[in-house]
C-alpha cells in the first residue's frame, strides 16, 4: 500500500542512525576491550559513516523512490574524497606554520571551495535534475571529504608502536562529529545552488553567497576550538540549517524573488 511503504521509508533512516551507531560502539568496545591498535582504523571508519548514512538515508531515501541514484551518490562520496582531499593538502600547504584567524578562514574557504567540484560536475552535466537532488549530493560530497580527511587524521595521531591510552580520545569525538559537519555545510550550499539553477533570480543568487558566507564561518569556528562542547553545538546548528535548507527545496512555491 502506497500510504504505509511511504511511512515505513520517512523512518528509515533512524534504523540506519540505531545500526550504524550500534556497529560503531560495538567496534569501539572491541577496540576498549582487546587494546589492539589495528581495530582503529575500523573504529574511525564506522564512526565517521554513522551521522553521512542516517542523513542520506532522510534525504534521499525517506521516499519509496530516492530522489538520486544510489550509484550516483556513491560515486560523488568517492570522487569528492580522493579528489578534495589532496587538493586541500596542497593549498593548505601554504598556510603551515602561520595561526590567525585570516588563516582559519582561509582554509575554511578553501575546503568549503574544493567540496563543491564534483557538486558542480553533476549540476553541469545535468546528472541530477531533482530540486531536492542537490542536498543530496552537496551531503554525498561534504561525507566523502570528511571520511577520508578523518582517516588520514586518525591514522598520523597514533605513532607506530603505541598503546591505546596514548590515543586522543578527542578524536573519537571528532571522528562523528567531523563528518556530521562537513556533510551539511556542503547540502546547504550545494541546495542553495540548484536552487539558482531553477530560479536564476537575484535573490537565489544572494541566497547562494549567504549561505557559503555561513558555512565558512562555521567551518573556521569548528577549526579554532577542540572543545566537545562546542563542537557538538557547531555541529548542531550545522545540522540544523541542513534540515532547514532541505525543507526549503521541498517547498517548489517558495521561489526567492
Amino acid at each position: 500500500m502506497p500510504t504505509q511503504d511511504h511511512t515505513a521509508a520517512s523512518w528509515r533512516w533512524i534504523l540506519v542512525l540505531c545500526a550504524a551507531g550500534a556497529l560503531y560502539w560495538l567496534a569501539l568496545l572491541v577496540l576498549i576491550a582487546t587494546s589492539d591498535v589495528r581495530m582503529l582504523p575500523i573504529v574511525l571508519l564506522l564512526g565517521a559513516l554513522v551521522f553521512p548514512a542516517a542523513v542520506l538515508a532522510y534525504l534521499n531515501w525517506s521516499t519509496p523512490r530516492p530522489v538520486v541514484s544510489g550509484v550516483l551518490v556513491v560515486g560523488v562520496t568517492i570522487l569528492s574524497g580522493v579528489v578534495g582531499v589532496p587538493l586541500s593538502n596542497i593549498l593548505e600547504s601554504f598556510a603551515d606554520g602561520r595561526t590567525s584567524v585570516a588563516t582559519t578562514l582561509a582554509v575554511a574557504g578553501i575546503e568549503e571551495s574544493l567540496k563543491l567540484l564534483v557538486p558542480g560536475l553533476v549540476l553541469a552535466a545535468g546528472m541530477a535534475r531533482d530540486r531536492r537532488a542537490g542536498a543530496v549530493i552537496g551531503v554525498a560530497a561534504g561525507a566523502g571529504f570528511a571520511i577520508l580527511e578523518m582517516l588520514g587524521a586518525g591514522v598520523t595521531s597514533l605513532p607506530a608502536g603505541s598503546a591505546l591510552r596514548s590515543l586522543d580520545r578527542g578524536l573519537l569525538v571528532r571522528d562523528v562529529l567531523h563528518p556530521a559537519c562537513h556533510l551539511a555545510w556542503t547540502g546547504v550550499v550545494a541546495a542553495a545552488l540548484w536552487q539558482v539553477r531553477d530560479h536564476p533570480r537575484p535573490g537565489a543568487l544572494a541566497a547562494l553567497l549567504a549561505g557559503f558566507v555561513v558555512v565558512v564561518a562555521l567551518h573556521a569556528a569548528a577549526d579554532s576550538s577542540p572543545d566537545v562542547l562546542f563542537s557538538v553545538l557547531v555541529a548542531t546548528a550545522s545540522l540544523a540549517l541542513l534540515v532547514v535548507a532541505g525543507r526549503r527545496t521541498n517547498c517548489p512555491d517558495r521561489v526567492a524573488a
